[in-house]
């Protein structure tokens, strides 16, 4: 991410519901298309900053960024509960304010991973191995958004398990191609702040794929607008035990 400006409108579409979603590291689990679109249904949000947009991150084709969450959760259930894996992710396609004038993104490959937050390192270290994560491909003409203008996605059933991991993970996304017209070629994401489900520090890492050591820089926006970005994940509601006496 090289640029941050602050919007005064912020245009907001609904991603269509023709794009294709894989799972990662189990490169043959592939969703169907009627997957994207609207929010499932009910879960508990265990961290959520979709509410507060304050502005946007640039982000180069080929290049991750992730940030710190640090999840509201007491404890994850046990394997046996439906709440023991990550149901529902949210976050954002945004293209540029600043690309050419009249210029349409019409596609994008994004992926979206999640690693160990162990407070020390950056993601994709001994101690901060994957957690999992998945792949969004958007054909060129199922998207159409002009300078300015941002979706947001929601993927469902993302079945990633949390069982046994911290709370703190950092939540990264990384535009592995785009398609447009126009030479349309700048993108990035949409920053918000604060969130209000979980919380997570002024601070993002970014780096070339694959992530990590000893590539890559920590970075942030100067303090103003905070260098959170819009996320929201949910995890089933478990189900209750209730015990007769």
């Amino acid at each position: 991410m090289k640029k941050l400006v602050v919007l005064a409108i912020v245009g907001l579409v609904v991603a269509p519901a023709l794009a294709s979603i894989e799972v990662v590291p189990s490169e043959s689990s592939i969703f169907s298309a009627g997957q994207m679109g609207a929010p499932r249904g009910a879960g508990d949000e265990i961290y959520q900053d979709i509410t507060a947009v304050s502005g946007y991150g640039s982000q180069s084709v080929g290049v991750w960024a992730f940030d710190d969450l640090e999840l509201d959760w007491v404890a994850p259930p046990p394997p046996s509960s439906s709440g023991s894996v990550l149901d529902t992710v949210k976050f954002t396609i945004y293209h540029s304010s600043t690309d050419v004038a009249g210029s349409v993104l019409t596609g994008a490959n994004v992926s979206v991973r999640f690693y160990i937050d162990d407070l020390v390192n950056p993601p994709n270290t001994a101690t901060t191995p994957l957690i999992g994560g998945f792949t969004v491909d958007f054909p060129a003409g199922t998207l159409s958004l002009l300078p300015g203008w941002y979706t947001v996605v929601t993927v469902s059933s993302v079945g990633i398990d949390l069982v046994g991991k911290p709370l703190n993970i950092f939540a990264g996304m990384m535009y592995n191609s785009i398609t447009g017209t126009a030479a349309a070629n700048k993108v990035g994401e949409i920053i918000a702040n604060p969130p209000t489900v979980g919380s997570s520090t002024d601070i993002f890492f970014k780096a070339p794929d694959p992530p990590g050591p000893p590539a890559g820089s920590w970075s942030w926006f100067g303090g103003s607008p905070a260098a959170n970005f819009y996320w929201e994940l949910t995890v089933p509601e478990p189900t209750s035990l209730v015990l007769m006496v």
